[in-house]
């Protein structure tokens, strides 16, 4: 439940912010778990809950800096400074989704939900690729570690 709304409200920022540009833009994400330093070393890993404690669940996610605009033509976007989308709105956005998805999945811990509201959270972007053999050399770094690991 939890990784399903992490991808969700991950699509779902994107698309509030394609609709803004008026484009259709794809995506390309990664679930990334992690046990923290601290807990690998420990050899901590308890896999019997959805996010053990520890565990840092994140995506990462491939952005085109282009896309499909009404017309069916390919559009590239207008951004400022470094990032596509400014980094702010959509780390508040994507808070907001991923407690409407987590709360559409059923998930009813009412004092939790709001609890995330507590604090700031923080989108972290990177600035784009500039070449094709970075879009594929970063996803692979972590689509093909994880395979190749001892320690699962």
């Amino acid at each position: 439940m939890v990784y399903d709304a992490l991808f969700k409200a991950a699509w779902q920022t994107i698309t509030v912010f394609a609709d803004k540009a008026a484009v259709q833009l794809g995506m390309i994400s990664i679930l990334h778990t992690c046990l923290s330093r601290a807990q690998s070393r420990e050899g901590q890993n308890d896999e019997s809950t959805p996010l053990p404690t520890g565990r840092q669940a994140h995506l990462y996610c491939i952005v085109p800096g282009a896309g499909v605009n009404k017309k069916g033509r390919w559009q590239n976007l207008k951004y400022s400074k470094k990032f596509l989308f400014p980094v702010k709105g959509l780390s508040k956005v994507f808070r907001a989704k991923y407690v409407q998805c987590l709360r559409q999945c059923g998930f009813a811990d009412k004092l939790l939900l709001e609890s995330l509201f507590q604090k700031p959270w923080v989108v972290y972007p990177k600035r784009p690729f500039g070449v094709p053999k970075q879009v594929i050399g970063y996803p692979g770094r972590y689509t093909h570690k994880v395979a190749i690991s001892n320690h699962r």
